[in-house]
């Protein structure tokens, strides 16, 4: 009723005052515009949505460095954190997680089949501190040492993936990166 057209209207402001913080109160907002009974955003604006331009960039381009740094770069953050009880978000920040650390996983093997394993070890560093279970970092970094004749970073590596997995969610490491570790200690 009257009350919930107050507080849209009260929402619409707020809206607009945040988006539009330097226009005249006189004007016409420019980004949200009504037409008939309905308000849509102004077709002139250019309104960049980040978790699509993240995605135009990763598009599977597994080969293109700059590309997939970028789509990396651009993930700040889980998509809508703060509505992170509601289902309809759950979905797609749980795909685009997914497609984030798809990029991670993509950029270390073209970095790694490369040699260049410093930036293997940044590369994945920073995807652990989003999620410090996500076992193929632990990996790539432990191939990385391996590559550069460190065998004790190797097993520190293991072992802090080992700690971190047995302590957030009570497992070991999978048998993937008992083997790698078997392999690259032998």
């Amino acid at each position: 009723g009257e009350s919930a057209v107050r507080d849209f209207k009260v929402a619409l402001n707020a809206l607009n005052r945040t988006i539009e913080p330097q226009r005249p109160r006189e004007s016409a907002p420019f980004f949200i515009r009504r037409h008939e009974n309905a308000y849509r955003i102004n077709p002139q604006a250019r309104v960049v949505v980040d978790a699509d331009e993240f995605e135009a960039l990763y598009a599977g381009q597994a080969s293109d460095e700059e590309q997939l740094r970028q789509a990396i770069d651009l993930y700040q953050s889980d998509y809508l954190q703060e509505c992170c009880y509601e289902d309809w978000s759950g979905f797609e920040r749980e795909r685009l997680r997914q497609i984030y650390f798809a990029a991670v996983q993509q950029l270390g093997d073209l970095l790694s089949s490369q040699g260049r394993w410093d930036e293997v070890i940044a590369v994945c560093n920073a995807a652990l501190l989003r999620d410090t279970t996500w076992e193929p970092a632990y990996r790539l970094i432990m191939q990385a040492y391996a590559a550069r004749g460190n065998q004790a970073q190797v097993v520190q590596t293991y072992q802090r993936c080992w700690k971190i997995l047995w302590d957030e969610l009570g497992v070991e490491p999978s048998l993937e990166t008992r083997d790698l570790l078997r392999r690259l200690t032998a």
